[in-house]
């Protein structure tokens, strides 16, 4: 019973093999651009979500400024920095601070020597707190431990620019370098593929109280960075740490001036957003190209009718009533989608994996974790390619059933 009733819509559709393909080549190419650029975008969105993991955990990268605001006798254009002490005090204070990072930069550029090869860089002195909180990940080697801090060693973590330029294509690790003719042992390269690695790449670091014993000794710092544990209140920053800061270090809790906080969970949360725009513009420009070939099946299907006109008016003639006319030119077009659809998807899939494993093999960083095939868009693709071949088939059928048959018999193709 349903062959036959998809026997006559079939034959129709065969009669016109080329026109009715190239028709149909504009629904599948719609729906593949709509699973490539969802697919795309969902393995964008995990692979910066993978970049961030280490970087979004609940971290707040804290930064002084100067005051614009006179308080309590505190003149106005007062530097806010932090002590050791200071930072002592926080961390007794505030069990939710399970780390502290800290860095002090070396101001100018530092010479670097290796061999007979010498290059210009930035040097840091960190604490090992510093590369977790960064997200700081390493190609090779090993980060501080305890004994390079307290025995103040001579050892150092190179960027990406500093190992290319004095090695070239050899390890780093072991090598003897000078850093303003002071000797370090290189115990570490960072990953430079890494995104949060780019702006570290003519970086040298080396252990904080090593910076502070040989170059300089910095009474106070500008900038640290916590990171608070999962179990603190959301509003635990802007509450207790906003207030605690303008309390101890004597500015007013409104100069916005004084005191810059940079909370890595509202950079997610922007980044989020960020994504579900993007993901509503991908949806729009895919869901535009499917309508453009649903249009072309339309306009097809308004030729057709036209062309069998005289033979409509017949059907009529022997009893065929408008709801069966109806049916007939509504299942051609949804069979014609359905066909062009699956198609697409069928390409859209075979693509992605493709891609996918080019991806997976790729040596360089992949800032794309995976295109995705969800599983929720193959279903709704199928709802859209449904609603959408009954809509390009009702208004060519409309016309159909509103024909009459003497004006069908007389119609002049």
């Amino acid at each position: 019973m349903f062959i036959s009733f998809l026997q006559e819509p079939l034959e129709n559709l065969s009669s016109h093999k080329v026109r009715n393909v190239t028709t149909g080549l504009g629904v599948s190419w719609g729906l593949l651009i709509l699973i490539l650029l969802l697919g795309g975008g969902e393995g964008l969105y995990k692979g910066i979500q993978k970049l961030f993991s280490g970087y979004s955990k609940n971290s707040v990268w804290v930064y002084g400024g100067q005051t614009s605001m006179a308080y309590n006798g505190e003149p106005e254009g007062k530097n806010i920095t932090f002590t050791d002490a200071y930072l002592t005090s926080l961390q007794l204070k505030y069990n939710e601070i399970e780390q502290l990072a800290l860095e002090v930069n070396k101001n100018g550029f530092t010479k670097i020597s290796y061999l007979n090869k010498h290059i210009q860089c930035n040097l840091k002195g960190v604490n090992n707190d510093f590369f977790d909180l960064k997200n700081l990940p390493l190609k090779r080697g090993r980060f501080f431990n305890p004994l390079d801090e307290t025995q103040k060693r001579n050892v150092c973590i190179v960027g990406g620019y500093s190992q290319e330029s004095l090695f070239k294509n050899e390890k780093g690790i072991g090598k003897e370098i000078y850093i303003d003719n002071v000797p370090f042992v290189i115990i570490g390269e960072l990953d430079n593929d890494n995104l949060f690695s780019q702006n570290e790449t003519r970086n040298i670091f080396i252990p904080l109280e090593t910076f502070q014993s040989i170059f300089e000794k910095k009474e106070a710092f500008f900038s640290f960075g916590i990171s608070l544990s999962s179990a603190v209140e959301s509003d635990f920053v802007d509450k207790e740490l906003k207030s605690h800061f303008s309390k101890t270090l004597r500015f007013d809790e409104k100069d916005t001036n004084a005191l810059f906080l940079l909370e890595a969970k509202e950079q997610k949360k922007s980044f989020d957003d960020l994504f579900k725009y993007l993901n509503f513009f991908l949806w729009g420009v895919g869901i535009s190209l499917l309508l453009s070939g649903m249009i072309s099946i339309c306009n097809m299907m308004v030729l057709a009718i036209k062309e069998r006109t005289k033979e409509l008016g017949i059907r009529k003639a022997l009893g065929a009533s408008p709801r069966e006319l109806l049916i007939m030119i509504v299942t051609e077009s949804t069979l014609l989608t359905l066909f062009s659809g699956v198609i697409g998807i069928l390409l859209g899939v075979i693509i992605i994996e493709i891609l996918n494993y080019f991806i997976f093999h790729s040596t360089e960083s992949k800032i794309i974790e995976g295109l995705e095939v969800n599983p929720l868009i193959i279903f709704l693709a199928f709802i859209l390619l449904l609603i959408s071949g009954v809509f390009a088939g009702f208004i060519p059928a409309k016309k159909a059933m509103d024909l009459t048959v003497v004006n069908a018999l007389d119609e002049e193709n």
